[in-house]
């Protein structure tokens, strides 16, 4: 037990939170009692602060703690501030209201950092390994599909005639059938091709071509062609890959290694022929389920990850507290969705800003009106804060009634008639000539 309160110590007083008074006794009976409970580490620690206790009363409670602990052998006294995990809660957060600046650098020491490295909401997802964004073989063939070199193709004519054809399309982009030489097929998609091998089959097939024809064709896809794609830009491996022709975006940053430090996760460019084709953004993907990523590459593709442009942090009250990347255009009210918005417990009606200017930093309180207005800045650090733990509709009653305790002051108890009603009256032992009303 000595090594519990200790641990609660050495973390309270290197935190340099406490404030108010509190008693020698009282401080190591609480942790006694809650350590006792199974209570956690930061509910301890966040009542201990709420409840108050100085700095020197801290050190020295240490000191004679310490002191007891080396006399003792079998205890091995720990030294160093505990280390909290990285899963720890916004709770953590809530140690002090009044210093956003110390919150943040708190929550950097202890809180959404893994290897000295700020914790980005979606840049984990190309480093998955169960989530690898291969293309589906398994499939039909898509009727959008652009034939190209290199890919096998399947011509089966059934009915009055019947024929099978299997080729692989040439560099030059074409088949060779007998009695009509080289199939262009090369840029058309399966039902483009589809339609031209009905019209140039007519010609040596009959039946073909006609409505309700004796014979029919069809074109599939074979073995699929491999492509040659670059990705460039901010990933961990840039250069030229040879991906399957049904891959998409996503299965191109995979094989890249993912997006590095400061890569971007909501402007990926796609350029196709010198062109840009589409600007890919990953938060649409996880968070609104939008699957533009999942365009379909062509052999040539340039995918080009610019730098973030602007990387915000918030903490608190929040249900996903963490870093995450903002455009340009996106504001506080973009930023609340994106961290899945407020805790029960929040205070909704202001939140706080720190911002870095490059001069000396700035602090902004913003109120609920202006959420969807404030536009945010890189670095700016962002911390909801806990509504109060007080009630503006509760009263007590104690003493000789027959329900004693909290009730709601509203429509049915406005008057203390009301609330000795509500409480089932009074007892028989009741001393009625004198109640006390204590009022804060």
């Amino acid at each position: 037990m000595k090594r519990v309160i200790l641990y609660f110590f050495i973390s309270l007083i290197s935190g340099n939170l406490l404030f108010a008074q509190m008693s020698d006794s009282q401080v190591i009976e609480y942790v006694k009692t809650e350590a006792a409970k199974g209570t956690s580490q930061q509910m301890i620690a966040t009542e201990l602060l709420k409840r108050g206790a100085t700095q020197d009363q801290l050190l020295r409670i240490k000191s004679q703690v310490n002191q007891q602990n080396q006399n003792t052998s079998n205890i091995n006294t720990p030294t160093s501030r505990p280390t909290l995990r990285k899963d720890v809660t916004s709770e953590t957060y809530a140690l002090r209201n009044d210093s956003i600046a110390r919150l943040l650098e708190y929550q950097r020491e202890y809180g959404f950092l893994e290897d000295n490295k700020p914790v980005i909401f979606g840049k984990n997802i190309f480093n998955q390994k169960n989530l690898s964004f291969l293309p589906n073989m398994n499939i039909p063939t898509p009727e959008d599909y652009k034939l190209g070199p290199g890919d096998e193709i399947v011509i089966d004519i059934w009915g009055a005639s019947q024929a099978s054809l299997q080729q692989t399309i040439s560099p030059e982009g074409s088949i060779v059938v007998d009695r009509l030489g080289p199939v262009y097929l090369n840029g058309m998609t399966i039902r483009e091709a589809n339609s031209y091998i009905q019209q140039k089959f007519s010609s040596v097939y009959s039946g073909i071509g006609n409505e309700g024809g004796s014979s029919q064709i069809k074109l599939t896809l074979g073995q699929i062609r491999t492509i040659q794609i670059n990705i460039l830009g901010e990933v961990a491996v840039p250069g030229t890959y040879a991906l399957s022709s049904l891959s998409s975006v996503f299965h191109a940053l995979y094989n890249a290694g993912g997006i590095n430090d400061i890569g971007s996760l909501r402007s990926i460019q796609l350029y196709r022929k010198g062109k840009l084709i589409k600007t890919i953004d990953i938060y649409q993907y996880l968070l609104n389920g939008n699957a533009s990523g999942e365009t379909r590459l062509m052999d040539g593709d340039i995918i080009m990850v610019p730098p973030y442009i602007s990387l915000v942090e918030i903490v608190g009250k929040i249900k996903r507290p963490m870093f995450y990347e903002m455009t340009v255009t996106e504001t506080l009210s973009d930023l609340i969705k994106y961290s899945g918005g407020f805790t029960g417990d929040a205070y909704k009606e202001k939140i706080d800003i720190t911002r870095k200017t490059g001069k000396y930093d700035k602090a902004y309180t913003v109120s609920s009106k202006d959420f969807e207005n404030f536009i945010l800045d890189d670095k700016d650090s962002i911390f909801v804060s806990a509504g109060l733990n007080q009630f503006d509709n509760r009263v007590e009653i104690k003493g000789a009634v027959f329900r004693p305790g909290y009730y709601e002051v509203g429509e049915q108890i406005k008057t203390i008639k009301n609330l000795i009603e509500k409480a089932g009256g009074i007892k028989e032992n009741a001393f009625l000539n004198r109640a006390i009303l204590t009022r804060e």
